[in-house]
C-alpha cells in the first residue's frame, strides 16, 4: 500500500513539475512576442518621417 501511494506522490509530483514547466515556457513565448512586436512598432515609427508642418495662412489654395 505505501509503495502505491508512494508511486502516486511520485506521478503527481512529476504532472505538477510539467505543468509547470510548460506554463513558464508559454509565459515566455508570450512575453518574446510582445517585446519583438513592440520593438517592430518602434522601428516603423522612427523610420517614418515626420508629418511636414505647414506654416498657418502662408499657403493659399488655388483649386478651392
Amino acid at each position: 500500500m505505501k509503495n502505491m501511494i508512494d508511486a502516486v506522490a511520485f506521478e503527481t509530483t512529476q504532472a505538477m513539475n510539467s505543468i509547470q514547466l510548460s506554463m513558464s515556457y508559454a509565459t515566455s513565448v508570450t512575453k518574446l512576442a510582445m517585446d519583438t512586436q513592440e520593438l517592430a512598432l518602434k522601428t516603423i515609427t522612427d523610420m517614418m518621417p515626420a508629418a511636414p508642418m505647414m506654416p498657418l495662412g502662408q499657403i493659399i489654395d488655388t483649386y478651392a
